[in-house]
């Protein structure tokens, strides 16, 4: 990050260069072009990190390395060039090109490049930035959005659910699933067994989000439950006696966490109800579980933040500005929504994003550039 400061520092468009860091090691960048009087300021926020390339990714990279950064065939190569080197290098040229042009702003622009967004590590990213830096209200996260403006975002959190069962050889099993005599124990119950109840009916809470849970700028069935891992038993020779299940809900822009989260666990709370062991052993449910909650951001799309990257998208590339959420997608601005920001996420296209052969198109890198620069001409407003 010290090379980056350096260079930012030798584009001479920022009065303001700071480094906050919560680890030392890890420092994040905010540069700041103040603004000429009182109006109305504009952040940019991207992150440096990026996902690891491994050794079968690396084997299989068509034509150049991953980490070269070469352009061919009018692309940009290199992991972290779609997620989200590009994003990052319109918004920082944006703000050069304007100074270069002898162009002074009202309001203050603001270019905030953070750490532990890959890794989902607020801590040491954006809350550090946040805590250090009073940043405008407004601003552009410019992750990849497929050159969509996207001012709604999806919610997320994850869970862990651990269910205790009871273990017994497992030449028993016929004695823990059908009826025995008077007097008789049950020696086994099989966790796993129990945890498919819960996971079946998980599945059918995500089908009657998906029928009824909807939005306007949401992908049909966006809303969703995705069981990521899934571990039960001690031993191949036994009935299981412990199950774990983590996964992540994705939720819509216009939900609160708190209504999701009371949903999912109605759900959950239904079958260890209608269940005689379970009532008795009820399981052990982390929420949020890992990482904090990302709360939804939900603005119209007749913000007028929205309006302003509306037309510079417009007057740079003609036609009408698609509308929509990124993908299943959610980023740091879902962090900055319950601490008052608002913000849109706007970038480039996606291409191959933690994949092999990542890319960004040449064009639309200075599509984008053209776009950012207008948009703050607008919104900072140009004091001429």
């Amino acid at each position: 990050m010290s090379g980056l400061k350096k260079k930012l520092n030798e584009f001479g468009c920022f009065d303001e260069i700071s480094m906050p860091a919560v680890d030392q090691n890890l420092p994040n960048i905010v540069a700041k072009r103040n603004g000429s009087r009182e109006g109305k300021g504009l952040f940019f926020n991207g992150h440096t990190d990026v996902v690891p390339v491994s050794e079968k990714q690396e084997k299989e990279w068509r034509k150049m390395k991953p980490w070269s950064g070469e352009i061919a065939e009018n692309k940009i190569w290199g992991r972290g060039a779609s997620d989200m080197k590009g994003g990052n290098t319109a918004f920082i040229w944006a703000i050069k090109i304007l100074h270069d042009l002898g162009i002074k702003l009202k309001g203050d622009c603001i270019a905030t490049l953070v750490v532990g967004e890959e890794t989902a590590d607020k801590k040491i990213g954006i809350d550090a930035v946040m805590q250090s830096t009073k940043l405008p209200k407004t601003g552009i996260i410019a992750e990849a959005t497929d050159l969509q403006i996207c001012p709604a975002t999806m919610g997320e959190f994850y869970f862990s659910i651990k269910i205790f069962g009871k273990s017994c050889n497992l030449a028993l099993r016929h004695k823990t699933i059908y009826p025995s005599v008077y007097g008789e124990d049950i020696p086994g119950v099989n966790a796993i067994d129990l945890m498919r109840k819960i996971q079946n009916r998980l599945v059918e809470l995500e089908h009657q989000w998906g029928l009824y849970r909807k939005h306007p700028l949401m992908e049909p069935g966006n809303m969703s439950i995705s069981i990521t891992k899934i571990q039960g038993g001690d031993t191949y020779s036994a009935i299981a006696e412990n199950c774990e299940m983590i996964g992540g809900v994705i939720y819509a822009p216009d939900l609160k966490y708190e209504e999701v989260k009371n949903e999912f666990l109605e759900a959950i709370d239904q079958v260890v109800k209608s269940d005689y062991w379970l009532r008795e052993n009820p399981p052990e449910i982390t929420i949020p579980y890992f990482i904090p909650n990302k709360p939804a951001n939900n603005l119209s799309v007749n913000h007028p933040l929205t309006k302003v990257f509306e037309r510079a998208r417009r007057n740079v590339m003609g036609g009408e500005p698609a509308f929509s959420t990124p993908t299943s997608n959610t980023n740091d601005g879902n962090y900055m929504v319950e601490k008052g920001y608002e913000t849109i996420t706007f970038g480039l296209r996606e291409n191959n994003n933690h994949g092999t052969n990542e890319f960004i198109y040449c064009e639309d890198l200075l599509n984008m550039i053209k776009v950012y620069a207008l948009g703050i001409l607008e919104w900072c407003e140009w004091d001429n």
